[in-house]
């Protein structure tokens, strides 16, 4: 009877457990698929460079709860190459390893990561910070399904920040387009406030405040403005009667024009006219002075100012002075609202490039992306034992696991423990030697290079980039300490991994399972999954600052060289100095010195170099000295500093400031490198005008009637004496006219052919025709070239 009773129980708790285990959900089961539509995303990218602001919402349209992760990814895209060959391994002549130098390899995936969590009919925005360069957005549920993935809205754009309690301004600026580049603004608010760091304005090219009392900003506010725009961005502010509250809180060097009295009456007409266009309206006009330093690019009839401009560090500053968000304003034009026209003519002035080089981009940092591989470890490069010590080793193990193990145990009388203590000893012996290795690998090391972008006023901004070698397996998290932008870079330097599918003894032949994700949040890291031996990864982080990093620059170009001062009033030495510049199509330089104590100055009159244009094509497997590789960080810190032709850059070696690296709470241990580029304007020129004579666009607007773009340019020179010449490519540019500053009028025509060169035009400049440094041109061109092939120039002065 207990037996039966007993089978009884057993089978109802079978019963029961069955129940229930069919009622609660199996937590290994994926979750269920989702219809399509159900998970929606937008995602968009504003502005270019090496940080760019990312908005991507999610919206859960169903009725579950949701839970899964977002993705912005980047995926490698292999090209054919050749076969690898096996690399010789330098302690070890005769070996060769299995990790190829020349093979096409698998980096691992590059993607930005953030979790999701939406309950139904609820959306979520993310915001942050990545390189320009990512192209795709997906959300994956808990099971790893991927649910929904749309492309980056990445059409290219000029990032602009506004401050206003305007409810219009923000319609006017969307329409601006300058070329191929499209205007994208963000406003900030009490619910989304203006940054109080630099870096969170990386990827913005000019900040526009209009209507609003800039007291309200916080003291940590105008300092990221400050050094936002000393280290390249602009800062453009307009208003009539309320410029005065509008700039009242912002400091001395933000500000171009200080309002006084009463405002005018005044037409707008020359602000049309500068786009080949006409109207009669006119609007309040802001009366006052200039600020030091500050020039006036645009003016009325009578001579009143219209526009003006002042320059901080290699940034730009510009105030319009009337309030194009006004009724009279924005009456419009035939087909263009005025609006329109006059903040694409403000907005275009502080747009920068060099010809051929790219779009104008955000300058708040040098952009640390394709540095040539060869400054990197190679996988190649994890260590291996001596030759010696591996037979030595190999031969203790041998003798005492066999001779000496056998003539101990038979002299105490037990051999047949023989069959226990060798397998022991061959497990103490690889344990040993394990621990062994990892202290001859010296654990994880990292080789950095940081480049730093100098500001005035002890203004920096800082961009370090880590080639880490991994000697064991697993995963990893790498942190950066204080610096919130982060960049996965390993997936644009395939020959660094050991994942790759044409070598002769791949370590993997698939990236499955193989990521480099950053993972968001306010405390951003780097996830490391999938490492193997001799993994090599590649990042970068990015902080702004102030610092004792400072110089003062005067030069001026004579002919081909570089003359003047460089004077060190910071508190660090700075090594190796050179200068950098760039013209027609090639970049040069000159050394300056090998040591720039503080306080200490050097006297240049050096003649410029040419340089190539891009990092050298060197053979897989190459190995730099010490010398070449600080030669060719200097070159690249050089090029990316320059951001217009005629511009000067004055780049040298300083001690480098700890990054707060750490892999899995660790710091590597390794060697890093310092290098900073600073911008300098010549301040005059002789010999060889062309070379620093640079244009601006200040107006494009499109001429249905000519098929073309009506544009126009400010050629700015530095200071100068003698004939000067305009000088234009006939291919590039038609109806040519020359702006006259004291009648206030275009005129056209009085061009020559150059009897040296067929395809361009000349003509003199008469004095009327240059002010406060510029030359004004507009013409037609059926794309914006950025005035490459238009400048002014000495008479007789060689291409």
């Amino acid at each position: 009877m207990r037996i039966r009773h007993l089978v009884v129980a057993v089978i109802g708790l079978a019963v029961a457990a069955g129940v229930l285990r069919a009622a609660l959900p199996d937590p290994g089961a994926r979750p269920p698929v989702l219809e399509d539509g159900t998970i929606n995303i937008t995602a968009s990218v504003d502005g270019l460079g090496a940080w760019a602001p990312y908005a991507i919402t999610v919206r859960n349209l169903g009725d579950h709860n949701f839970s899964g992760r977002l993705l912005m990814v980047k995926r490698f895209q292999a090209k054919p190459g050749p076969a690898a060959r096996l690399q010789p391994i330098a302690a070890l002549p005769s070996i060769a390893s299995p990790l190829g130098a020349a093979s096409q390899e698998t980096p691992p995936d590059a993607a930005y990561q953030f979790a999701v969590a939406l309950s139904p009919r609820h959306k979520r925005t993310y915001s942050f910070f990545a390189p320009d360069d990512f192209v795709e957005v997906l959300v994956q549920d808990a099971g790893g399904l991927t649910v929904a993935d749309v492309p980056v809205d990445n059409r290219k754009s000029v990032a602009v920040g506004v401050l206003t309690e305007s409810s219009t301004l923000a319609a006017e600026l969307q329409p601006i387009r300058i070329g191929e580049l499209t205007v994208r603004v963000t406003q900030w608010d009490e619910t989304h406030p203006f940054p109080d760091r630099a870096s969170y304005l990386t990827g913005y090219s000019a900040v526009l405040i209009d209507r609003y009392d800039s007291t309200r900003l916080t003291r940590n506010q105008l300092q990221a403005l400050s050094d936002f725009v000393g280290l390249g961005g602009q800062l453009l502010i307009a208003g009539a009667g309320d410029l005065a509250r509008s700039q009242r809180g912002l400091p001395p060097q933000l500000v171009a024009f200080t309002p006084a009295g009463d405002t005018v009456l005044e037409s707008l007409a020359p602000v049309a006219e500068l786009s080949g266009l006409q109207t009669q309206l006119a609007t309040q006009v802001a009366q006052g002075s200039l600020a030091k330093g500050a020039r006036t690019v645009l003016d009325s009839v009578a001579g009143r100012p219209l526009e003006v401009e002042a320059g901080y560090g290699s940034g730009l500053v510009v105030e319009l002075l009337f309030d194009p968000d006004t009724p009279t304003a924005g009456a419009g034009l035939a087909g263009v609202g005025l609006p329109t026209v006059a903040w694409t003519q403000a907005l275009a002035r502080g747009l920068q490039t060099i010809p051929g080089q790219g779009q104008p981009a955000g300058r708040t940092f040098l952009d640390p992306r394709q540095l040539p591989g060869v400054l990197f470890p190679k996988p190649s490069d994890s260590p291996f034992p001596a030759l010696w010590f591996v037979g030595a080793l190999l031969g203790l193990y041998l003798l005492l696991v066999v001779p000496l193990n056998y003539q101990l145990l038979r002299r105490i009388g037990k051999p047949a423990l023989f069959w226990i203590t060798a397998p022991v000893i061959a497990l103490a012996f690889a344990l040993v030697s394990y621990g062994i290795g990892q202290g001859l690998q010296a654990g994880i090391r990292d080789t950095e290079i940081q480049l730093y972008r100098v500001g005035p006023d002890g203004v920096l901004s800082r961009v370090a980039v880590h080639g880490i070698v991994f000697p064991t397996r697993g995963d990893h998290r790498l942190t950066f300490g204080a610096d919130r932008l982060l960049a996965p870079y390993t997936i644009a330097y395939p020959d660094e991994t050991p994942s790759c599918v044409r070598c002769a003894l791949p370590a993997s032949t698939e990236s499955a399972g193989t990521e480099e994700h950053v993972l968001g949040g306010s405390s951003p890291s780097i996830a490391e999954n999938g490492i193997v031996y001799g993994s090599v990864r590649i990042v970068g982080s990015a902080a702004t600052g102030h610092g004792g990093l400072q110089l003062s620059a005067h030069l001026s170009e004579a002919s081909d060289k570089v003359t003047g001062s460089i004077l060190n009033t910071g508190q660090v030495e700075v090594a190796d100095v050179f200068v950098y510049t760039y013209f027609q199509g090639g970049f040069r330089a000159a050394f300056v010195s090998s040591k720039l104590a503080p306080g200490q100055s050097v006297q240049l009159d050096d003649p410029v170099r040419q340089v190539a244009g891009a990092a050298p094509d060197l053979a897989p497997g190459t190995r730099l000295t010490e010398g070449q590789a600080i030669s060719l960080i200097a070159d690249e810190t050089g090029r990316r500093t320059l951001s217009h032709a005629g511009q000067l850059a004055v780049v040298g070696f300083v001690p480098p400031a700890a990054t707060g690296l750490a892999v899995d709470g660790t710091s590597p241990g390794g060697q890093v490198v310092a290098a900073f580029g600073l911008p300098v304007e010549p301040e005059s020129a002789a010999g060889r005008l062309g070379e620093v004579a640079y244009p601006r666009l200040v107006g494009s607007v499109p001429d249905a009637n000519a098929g073309a773009l009506l544009d126009s340019y400010d050629i700015a020179l530095p200071s100068t004496s003698g004939t000067l010449m305009l000088r234009y490519d006939q291919r590039l540019y038609s109806d040519v006219e020359v702006y006259d500053w004291q009648a206030h009028t275009w005129r056209s025509g009085q061009f020559q052919q150059d009897p040296t060169t067929p395809l361009v035009q000349l003509k003199p400049l008469p004095g009327d025709e240059i002010r406060n440094g510029l030359v004004r041109v507009r013409l037609h061109e059926l794309a914006v070239s950025w005035g490459s092939d238009i400048t002014v120039r000495f008479p007789g002065e060689s291409p």
